[in-house]
């Protein structure tokens, strides 16, 4: 978030910043929907910062939920716990193996087309949870390094 304005005390914004938190844990254990928790996180920070205000860093309104092209890829986004951008690459693989799919003249080679983008769509949001390391970017251990 951003950092408290000079009238505020640390008091305030502390307990501000624990408004917010517990409104995401109660989203995360599946007490409110993904609308739900924009709606009461714009609303506290709508009555903490006394109006609407941006985001210094992505200039996006804090006090009002966010807006992209596509509402739905928002929304699963926030549901499964990753990047806007990795969700939107994900529907994109997906949808685009449904539409080569379609286009095929057997059903067997649309079935490998279907499974193979179902494939990449949870490769792609496996890789972009938070905390993962890709594969690709984790250390190799070989007999060398593990033996010095």
């Amino acid at each position: 978030m951003t950092e408290p304005s000079r009238h505020d005390s640390s008091d305030e914004y502390r307990e501000h910043i624990r408004r917010i938190a517990v409104i995401v844990d109660y989203w995360r254990r599946g007490g409110i929907t993904v609308s739900q928790k924009r709606a009461q996180n714009a609303s506290e920070n709508a009555s903490y910062y006394g109006g609407n205000i941006r985001s210094p860093v992505t200039g996006e309104p804090l006090c009002v939920p966010p807006k992209r092209g596509d509402p739905s890829v928002s929304i699963l986004a926030d549901a499964h716990g990753v990047p806007f951008e990795a969700m939107a690459a994900a529907l994109t693989a997906r949808r685009q193996s449904n539409y080569t799919a379609a286009n095929v003249d057997t059903m067997d080679e649309a079935k490998e087309i279907l499974n193979s983008g179902q494939e990449a769509y949870c490769a792609i949001l496996k890789a972009a949870r938070p905390g993962r390391v890709p594969e690709s970017a984790a250390p190799q251990q070989t007999q060398e390094t593990m033996d010095w």
